[in-house]
């Protein structure tokens, strides 16, 4: 598994042929540059070909709290 240390890393494996580069593991925020439309390096433009194709997404949200303290409701 290679790690992706950046989103055009990350951009490049799921656009990638090779199975090698089927189970990404990435981080919630590089996958939203990916597919943010208005980040100026246009990954999402890039990544329209995958619309047409099966992509299975698993979020696993428990070190949420590295981003500071979580609030009970």
């Amino acid at each position: 598994m290679e790690e992706n240390t950046n989103t055009e890393t990350l951009v490049r494996r799921l656009l990638s042929t090779d199975y090698a580069d089927k189970v990404i593991v990435t981080t919630i925020q590089k996958l939203g540059l990916a597919l943010d439309g208005a980040y100026k390096k246009n990954y999402k433009e890039r990544l329209a070909p995958l619309s047409q194709q099966r992509v299975v997404f698993i979020f696993d949200e428990c070190h949420r709290s590295q981003f500071g303290k979580t609030t009970k409701p």
